[in-house]
C-alpha cells in the first residue's frame, strides 16, 4: 500500500508543481481553468492556483498518512480524508473530460489514473 501511496502522492505533487508554474505566470493557461486564458492567467486565477498548491499539499499528507508512509492523522480522519480525495478526483476526471479546452482534456487520463489509485487504497 505504501508504494501506491507514494505514486499517488507523486502524481498530486506533479499537479501542485503545475499549479505553481501557473501561479508564477508561466504561459500554460490553455491547460487549466477551462482553458479560457491560453497564455498567462489573470491575477485572480494565479492566486487560485497558489491556493490550490496548499490544497494539494494537504491531500498529499492525507494520502501518505493513510498509506502508512507517515503517521500524522487519526484513522478516522484518514478515512474521511481519503473519501474527500476520491470525490475531488472524480470531479477532476469529469471536469477535465468535458473541458472546452482540448489541451486541458489531456488531464482527464491523468486524473483517471489517480482515481484508480485512490480507489485501490480505499477499497
Amino acid at each position: 500500500m505504501e508504494a501506491t501511496g507514494l505514486i499517488l502522492a507523486a502524481m498530486l505533487a506533479g499537479i501542485a508543481v503545475f499549479q505553481l508554474l501557473l501561479a508564477l505566470g508561466r504561459p500554460y493557461g490553455k491547460f487549466a481553468w477551462g482553458g479560457q486564458y491560453p497564455d498567462v492567467l489573470p491575477m485572480g486565477y494565479r492566486i487560485a492556483s497558489g491556493v490550490s498548491i496548499v490544497v494539494y499539499g494537504f491531500l498529499i499528507s492525507v494520502v501518505l498518512s493513510a498509506t502508512g508512509v507517515i503517521n500524522i492523522y487519526s484513522d478516522s480522519f484518514e478515512n474521511t480524508g481519503m473519501w474527500v480525495v476520491v470525490a475531488l478526483s472524480g470531479i477532476s476526471v469529469l471536469m477535465n473530460a468535458v473541458s472546452r479546452s482540448k489541451p486541458e482534456r489531456l488531464w482527464a487520463p491523468y486524473a483517471a489514473v489517480m482515481l484508480a489509485l485512490i480507489l485501490i487504497i480505499v477499497l
